[in-house]
């Protein structure tokens, strides 16, 4: 998310107002169908794209289709591990997952492997956002971390979440990605 004319209380608050009302104070099947059409949507795109498509850089120092994957992926994979924990109603241990994750070699992942592994990771998501319970009080929470521009600078702070908008947050990182790949495709070679 980027905004050059809020200060960093205004770009948090808005954030996470959008995150409690599309997770915390959403109904579950909700989260689950957006969610859902998200995954789609992602997967969709990474399916119908070819090897050469998806690893083409857009320029130097930019990351390509492959690169966004290999993110989401290694990001992703830690955050199933926490959201399970969520929807068991535990705390999950350790730190939040860090904001920049990627594989030690993004590039040499074959790209069939990496989209179904990726689609595979998204089956897994769904499946725990789909048992998860009901809303309670005093439900566990787990550290997530936010990232945005404000002023043009980046920055950078940790919230608590409860599984619902864990969910959320997992749907708002994978439609930023997904706008960057369109963007990265939109890119004349």
């Amino acid at each position: 998310m980027t905004t050059s004319t809020e200060t960093f209380d205004a770009v948090r608050h808005r954030i996470m107002a959008h995150i409690r009302s599309r997770g915390t104070d959403a109904p579950p099947a909700a989260v689950h169908q957006k969610l859902a059409a998200a995954y789609g949507t992602f997967d969709g795109l990474l399916a119908g794209l070819d090897e050469a498509v998806a690893t083409a850089v857009p320029a130097p120092g930019e990351w390509s289709v492959r690169d966004v994957a290999d993110h989401l992926l290694e990001s992703e994979r830690p955050g199933l591990d926490e959201l399970r924990c969520l929807v068991a109603g535990e705390v999950p241990p350790g730190p939040p997952v860090p904001a920049s994750l990627r594989s030690k070699a993004p590039h040499h992942r074959p790209w069939p492997w990496l989209v179904a592994e990726l689609a595979r990771l998204h089956a897994d998501i769904l499946a725990a956002v789909a048992s998860g319970p009901a809303p309670a009080a005093g439900e566990p929470t787990a550290p997530s971390v936010f990232w945005a521009e404000v002023d043009g600078e980046p920055a950078e702070w940790v919230e608590e979440l409860d599984w619902r908008a864990y969910a959320a947050v997992l749907r708002v990182h994978t439609l930023e990605h997904l706008a960057q790949i369109r963007a990265i495709l939109a890119t004349p070679a």
